[in-house]
């Protein structure tokens, strides 16, 4: 009894097949690595695929996020949706071949997290048309969420300057005022364009108190905050009692800048005044009915 058959060499197919598995491992490795998600878009079939890892990252199941991309745009935060819309006409439409767009993506959980996706046309039709396309999505939410909380304490920072009851500068290393609030404005009658980018002394400092404020100047250069009770000049020529106070900036033990505060004390100083001159009327009362009793 004898059999028929045909014996084929299929080294080099599984070589093939064992090279392509292994490098299908090694992009997985770098993909979860590199915390990415890989998408694929092709006109043939005209759905978006995605890696397992990015779907699990989102708390989907492979299949069930798949699914969800039959309708990509319920998986967008809806004030994103125009701006990931635009990135795939431009893709579409042949105007670029590398486009990137940050949005957010719907977890299954029902929150939503920031990702950067950056897609690249594969292939185009003879029209121009987009025929294949592939990209990444990076998670970034951590520094989004970082991003957001510098720019509320930087709001916070800048309410806080612009609207403190009192006179705020902020000078450079070469005591050039780089920032001014309303506050020193109302104080001292100067617009921000006869200020920024000039040396304070030059402007409110009266001649003969040059000195204090050279050497406030390098008390606080120096890392340490200096207090001083003097004048300086308004803009109409009259002198403004105030207590200044040099703040310095440092940055990694360095001196970078130096906030200038102005407290305007007119009305203490005022009230002293009234008080001395009561008191010296107050003495002439009592040395005047002493007097007067000598002579009883």
């Amino acid at each position: 009894m004898g059999r028929d058959g045909l014996l084929l060499d299929i080294t080099e197919q599984k070589k093939v097949e064992d090279q392509y598995k292994i490098s299908q491992e090694r992009l997985k490795i770098a993909l979860q690595g590199a915390d990415l998600g890989l998408w694929e878009w092709s006109a043939d079939h005209g759905k978006f695929l995605h890696n397992n890892s990015w779907a699990e990252k989102l708390g989907y199941t492979y299949d069930e996020f798949n699914e969800l991309l039959e309708d990509r745009f319920s998986l967008i935060h809806p004030d994103d949706v125009e701006e990931y819309k635009e990135m795939t006409d431009q893709m579409a439409l042949s105007a670029t071949d590398v486009v990137e767009v940050e949005y957010r993506m719907k977890t299954k959980a029902g929150g939503w997290l920031w990702v950067r996706d950056r897609g690249r046309v594969l292939e185009r039709k003879e029209n121009g048309r987009l025929k294949k396309a592939s990209g990444t999505l990076l998670d970034i939410d951590k520094s989004k969420q970082t991003q957001k909380l510098i720019k509320q304490k930087e709001q916070l920072f800048t309410q806080l300057f612009e609207n403190a009851p009192m006179g705020v500068v902020l000078l450079n290393e070469d005591h050039q005022v780089i920032k001014m609030n309303r506050g020193f404005e109302d104080l001292f009658g100067f617009s921000k364009n006869e200020v920024l980018g000039k040396q304070l002394n030059n402007i409110i400092v009266p001649g003969d108190h040059l000195d204090e404020a050279i050497d406030i100047n390098l008390l606080t250069a120096n890392g340490t905050v200096g207090i001083l009770e003097s004048h300086r000049c308004h803009k109409n020529g009259t002198l403004v009692p105030v207590i200044i106070y040099g703040v310095p900036v440092s940055f990694k033990e360095k001196t970078i800048g130096i906030y200038g505060i102005y407290v305007n004390i007119t009305d203490r100083v005022e009230a002293e005044r009234e008080l001395q001159i009561r008191n010296h009327e107050l003495d002439n009362f009592v040395y005047n009915v002493t007097h007067d009793l000598r002579k009883l």
